[in-house]
């Protein structure tokens, strides 16, 4: 029987991180640079369309409250939601900024006063965003930063926000793994996603007796989900009756 079940196709996150490097790329030197402390350098879609239509741009720093810090970008992630952005297909909240980027890792540069005591400038932190961390500077709440452990790179912190914690929260609160870590079978839709990885090495690191299926659309995608510790998947685009497979392949572990 499966005891979880944890769909996360739309929820996908390329292996891409955006780092400081792409500031500083060729691309920049075709527009004027504003030095100044008020200005920063973000990317923008001008319009609705394909990745051409994203560009470097002059834009204002952002400017922070009591209860915010701004944090200096080292890296950014792209995730299913920067894309459909990009295309006109998911504005960003009424309010924030329509710079793309849903997470970001880097140094604090300024923290307001309500989080003087938990925060200070320099540390390395990583965390969510409603928008705007396809930039050199982002502003976030002080409460929805993390601090990057010591071993991660930038490029690693800013991969973790939106997939790792989405993993997290379903497999823990959803799929109440706190209440029962072990033994427990699970099955991932879109294994081979970012959601799907990190899902599969999240309920292995649990327990090694947790059981992890997957749906995939390729061999290629099974055998990968297999490397991070999956021990059963179905190409749904080969093999079409998923509950026959489902039951033969619980029923012989």
């Amino acid at each position: 029987m499966i005891l979880f079940v944890l769909f996360i196709g739309l929820l996908v996150q390329g292996a891409y991180t955006l780092s400081e490097y792409d500031f500083k790329s060729n691309d920049c030197d075709q527009i004027q640079i504003d030095h100044s402390d008020k200005m920063m350098r973000a990317i923008i879609a001008k319009n609705p369309g394909g990745p051409e239509v994203l560009s470097f741009t002059n834009v204002a720093r952002p400017t922070i409250d009591a209860n915010s810090v701004l944090v200096r970008v080292k890296a950014s992630a792209i995730n299913r939601a920067d894309t459909l952005q990009r295309m006109g297909k998911y504005p960003p909240p009424p309010g924030e900024s329509h710079i793309l980027g849903l997470e970001a890792a880097g140094v604090i540069e300024e923290v307001g006063e309500n989080f003087s005591s938990k925060w200070k400038k320099g540390d390395r932190v990583m965390g969510l965003l409603a928008s705007g961390g396809y930039a050199e500077y982002t502003k976030f709440h002080g409460d929805v930063l993390m601090p990057i452990p010591s071993h991660l790179s930038f490029e690693e912190g800013a991969a973790i926000p939106e997939v790792w914690l989405t993993a997290f929260q379903a497999i823990y609160y959803l799929g109440e793994f706190d209440k029962r870590p072990s033994n427990r079978t699970a099955l991932i839709h879109a294994g081979a996603s970012g959601v799907g990885t990190a899902a599969i090495q999240l309920i292995k690191s649990f327990s090694e007796s947790n059981k992890v299926f997957v749906t995939v659309g390729s061999d290629e995608k099974i055998e990968f989900c297999k490397s991070l510790g999956a021990d059963f998947g179905i190409n749904y685009k080969v093999e079409h009756n998923l509950k026959f497979q489902l039951e033969f392949n619980l029923n012989s572990t």
